[in-house]
């Protein structure tokens, strides 16, 4: 028969053996606070004052509260992936010449139609000439004949007088030709194919200043059926660039010399996560429409973001007009009984009214979504100087020693001279960097612990000193109580 008194005596007993390991474990976190690196946990535990024990704790919650904000906030600007940009200048002793596109302004050198007879203005001519270009110009493309175009366009040897690169005459072989819309056939120096289309080392430029450089004598032709101008377009671009001569370059006229001194500079994006940027397309960036009609129909591993808008554009105008403009890029690589080029009248049309609703819509933005930036892209800057060009005495000389029996007098008027070189070896990278790198992130964590609660990495291991100090009491308390029982 149990006693009640003793009964009493046993759960006041064990009250009290709860309150004792109650208390140890109190002791062993007063411990641990006093000895702490942690400012302001010290002298909380130390105080005997209970209004120094408030205003103690008052101020290391609110400096804790401080430093974890801080923390968070720094943590998202990490995960927003900012980018800083850094400038410098670098010098290189023999830098590759950029690739020189240069194509007449007046597209073709013969060609069969009816001039009108206007009495406007000039400016009203160009505006009612530029359809009937368009036209008698689609209707060359439309012959869709290598052979032909070559025929109606420019020769290489009509075009050029004479060729120098660096003081050393250049062959017309150097040269690559290309058709365009516009500007009939094109030729590029130093793109890295020759006039066979076979690969060819690029060149490079040892020195700075226009006898350094390449000097072309440009012949522009003498009959400007197409034209209200006359001169060239050039464009100078890097060799990997995608480039549309009718919006690239700028035009340089006849009758001049024109000196293109060349500044370059070379900006470097961040990929992803940093930026959406694309320099190569592979299977995993192809997330639109457009890019998978770059990547899967025109079989281009090559990204431009220009091409991609164009692309972009003729979409737009097939999918309003079921034609395709032959001055834009095509959406395949031949056009077939389903895609046809846009050149009847009413198409023609459509095709206007198409491009003019495209800009003036949120189409042209998301297109722009749809095309990025490349990572990596070079940009040639410009310093341009002209003079008279040629004197008398020059084209009586030029005459002479090429056709005696000329007797154009106006054959001035179809000459220009063109140098382009660089006016200094050093060029300019603009390159992106993370606003905050992995170690700048612990950098910064570190340093709003050690200001703000005044822990370290060392710190770090009192709390697993802590850990461990309840632990063991715990596994000693329940061999106390074993060893008890057993008694």
């Amino acid at each position: 028969m149990i006693h009640p008194e003793e009964n009493s005596e046993e759960v006041l007993k064990k009250d009290s053996d709860k309150k004792k390991e109650s208390n140890s474990y109190l002791s062993i976190l007063k411990s641990w606070c006093e000895s702490s690196t942690s400012h302001g946990l010290p002298n909380f535990a130390r105080n005997e004052s209970f209004i120094l024990k408030v205003v103690w704790a008052i101020a290391t919650l609110a400096s804790w509260a401080y430093c974890f904000n801080l923390i968070i906030v720094l943590i998202i600007e990490y995960s927003d992936y900012k980018t800083v940009s850094n400038s410098r200048q670098v010098y290189e002793a023999t830098p590759y010449f950029p690739a020189i596109d240069i194509c007449n302004i007046n597209p073709y050198s013969e060609y069969n139609y009816t001039e009108k007879n206007y009495s406007d203005s000039k400016i009203d001519i160009k505006q009612e000439t530029d359809r009937e270009v368009y036209s008698i110009l689609l209707d060359i493309e439309t012959k869709n004949n290598d052979t032909y175009l070559l025929k109606k366009g420019f020769d290489i040897s009509t075009l050029i007088l004479s060729c120098k690169f660096q003081g050393k005459s250049c062959n017309f072989s150097d040269f690559y030709r290309y058709h365009n819309f516009y500007h009939g056939n094109c030729y590029r120096f130093n793109g890295g194919l020759n006039s066979n289309d076979a690969k060819i080392p690029l060149k490079k430029s040892s020195k700075a200043g226009w006898r350094n450089g390449l000097q072309l004598e440009l012949f522009a032709g003498e009959n400007m059926n197409l034209s209200y101008r006359a001169g060239f377009r050039i464009i100078i671009h890097n060799q990997s660039e995608e480039i549309f001569p009718e919006e690239d370059g700028f035009n340089v006229p006849t009758g001049a010399e024109t000196n293109i001194g060349l500044y370059r500079t070379i900006n470097n994006r961040l990929p992803m996560p940093f930026s959406n940027c694309l320099d190569e397309l592979n299977e995993k960036d192809l997330n639109n429409e457009i890019l998978e009609i770059i990547s899967k129909e025109l079989n281009r591993t090559k990204y431009s973001q220009k091409f991609c808008q164009k692309i972009c554009l003729q979409k737009y105008i097939y999918q309003k007009c079921k034609c395709m403009d032959l001055s834009l890029p095509p959406l395949i690589k031949q056009l077939d009984k389903n895609l046809t080029a846009c050149k009847e009248s009413q198409s023609l049309n459509c095709k206007d009214s198409a491009e003019i609703e495209f800009f003036n819509s949120k189409a042209v933005g998301i297109c722009n979504n749809f095309c990025p930036l490349e990572c990596t892209k070079t940009v040639f800057t410009t310093e341009v100087s002209s003079a008279n060009y040629p004197t008398k005495w020059y084209l009586k000389t030029f005459n002479e020693q090429n056709d005696p029996d000329s007797s154009d007098e106006n054959f001035d008027l179809s000459m220009l001279l063109l140098n382009i070189f660089y006016n200094d070896l050093i060029y300019t990278i603009n390159e992106e960097s993370p606003a905050i790198t992995p170690s700048n992130l612990l950098g910064q964590i570190g340093g709003f612990l050690g200001l703000f609660i005044g822990i370290s990495v060392l710190s770090c291991m009192e709390n697993v000193e802590l850990v461990i100090l309840l632990i063991l009491h715990f596994y000693k308390n329940r061999k106390a109580k074993k060893d008890q029982e057993l008694n």
